[in-house]
């Protein structure tokens, strides 16, 4: 689902959109301190923190956004509860996706490499 951000965390979009053209990795310390600046958190879900890929806890949701999205409804609506097992459960979280081209190649250039690698395993 997408989701609008407020205004006001428009830096903080840049500021982490800007990570992955700087750096190959980006520590979790260090992200946590980018997201402490705006009062934001991924404590829950800080494992799927990796280029491009910026998680923020979901308990932010109506902090960053300006849709009016009630997380425990969205918990009640969407996760099947009543069964047991792991699988039954779930996490919500937000992410920041960013797919910064710092090469600058095309879709057709990817692709091309991509299948000479593949032949080549």
């Amino acid at each position: 689902m997408r989701i609008n951000i407020k205004p006001k965390y428009a830096p903080l979009i840049k500021q982490i959109d800007s990570l992955g053209i700087n750096r190959n990795t980006v520590s979790v310390e260090y992200y946590k301190n980018i997201l402490n600046e705006y009062n934001l958190k991924c404590d829950n879900c800080f494992a799927y923190l990796c280029k491009g890929v910026y998680p923020i806890d979901s308990e932010y949701l109506n902090i960053i956004s300006d849709s009016k999205i009630n997380i425990n409804n969205l918990y009640n609506e969407v996760l099947d509860t009543n069964s047991l097992g792991f699988q039954s459960y779930g996490y919500f979280v937000i992410y920041i996706l960013s797919n910064k081209n710092t090469l600058n190649t095309t879709t057709r250039n990817f692709i091309d490499i991509a299948v000479k690698t593949y032949k080549n395993l």
